[in-house]
């Protein structure tokens, strides 16, 4: 496999940051434990072929299939981005990737999926709930950028600063009268 194993579950952000190999060696482990549970020939370039490859060799567990199709692809959606370096990021995502280690050995298909599932759902929670990760995802990944405070109020008939195609608009205000300013 030449990429990634986000990109071959379907993400779109590349691995980057420290948090982003974890996560990623832990996406590696759930493919690999997909084709070695049920036996699965071949190379595979995307998790639609392994699901694709599952529902015809074991059509009774097709429900897999239907799960990541319904759920797990807006899991994949709502994770697609770079993950932030941090203590509590780090920790998380190694806990995460040693329950998956320990239930490797006692691995049975049933088990596997739940492991997935609560895997997909735990980290979901925990990400998007992230203070940094909230902050990125609200500014950053929006095509937003904070402005500096400013000293004086923002006077102008419709209380906006223009910028060609772009807008300056005072966001907050301070006591002091001091603003903050937010470019779309």
């Amino acid at each position: 496999m030449n990429t990634s194993y986000k990109e071959f579950m379907g993400f779109k952000t590349p691995v980057i940051t420290e948090a982003d190999k974890i996560f990623d060696e832990i996406l590696g482990r759930i493919v690999f434990n997909l084709i070695e549970q049920f036996k699965l020939d071949g190379e595979f370039s995307n998790i639609w072929q392994v699901l694709d490859a599952i529902e015809a060799t074991s059509p009774e567990y097709s429900f897999i299939k239907e799960w990541y199709i319904n759920d797990g692809k807006s899991y994949v959606d709502s994770m697609d981005f770079e993950i932030p370096n941090t203590d509590d990021i780090l920790d998380f995502l190694d806990y995460q990737g040693y329950l998956l280690e320990t239930e490797e050995s006692e691995q049975t298909i049933r088990n596997l999926v739940l492991s997935i599932t609560a895997f997909c759902k735990e980290t979901k929670s925990f990400l998007s709930s992230h203070p940094i990760v909230r902050l990125k995802n609200s500014f950053f990944n929006k095509n937003v950028r904070i402005g500096i405070p400013i000293a004086e109020d923002i006077t102008s008939d419709d209380d906006r600063i223009s910028d060609e195609d772009r807008t300056w608009k005072p966001r907050a205000e301070s006591p002091d009268k001091t603003g903050l300013l937010v470019y779309i």
